[in-house]
């Protein structure tokens, strides 16, 4: 997929708002504000040594009043043991809240992770934000018996 110019000259994917990030790069971590999104960019390697600025992006995501939280990897190159628990929390942490955390388009090597840790069916998977958006105003609404 190629990319587009964004703020300030950076390389943007076409269909979202982070910049690009190359697989195999030290870890980029971007968070922004869609409507009644919020979103997590997290690309290039997470590793431990990259732990503590992954957990602080996904509390600034966490922390901003949206229903859904979007976490895009599709540019995560490597993700170790350490990120895997630092997105199973971030999961948790949004359904004590009443929040549904989605993956965007995880990179073949976070899928490869989450199959091989059985936990591909503890996240919901979506293409891109809009998609996510849609499904989530397509859900039905819970009501009192």
């Amino acid at each position: 997929m190629g990319t587009i110019d964004g703020p300030g000259g950076l390389a943007m994917h076409p269909h979202s708002c982070h910049p690009a990030c190359p697989p195999g790069t030290a870890l980029r971590a971007v968070t922004a504000r869609l409507g009644d999104a919020a979103l997590c960019y997290l690309g290039g390697t997470l590793d431990p040594d990259d732990a503590e600025a992954a957990r602080d992006a996904l509390d600034r995501t966490l922390a901003m009043p949206c229903p859904l939280i979007c976490v895009d990897l599709r540019d995560l190159g490597f993700c170790s043991c350490t990120g895997l628990n630092l997105f199973l929390q971030a999961r948790l942490t949004a359904r004590q809240a009443g929040r549904t955390l989605v993956l965007l388009s995880p990179s073949p090597q976070v899928e490869r992770l989450l199959r091989l840790s059985e936990t591909e069916d503890l996240f919901p998977v979506q293409p891109d934000v809009r998609h996510a958006l849609a499904t989530r105003m397509a859900e039905p609404v819970a009501t009192a018996a």
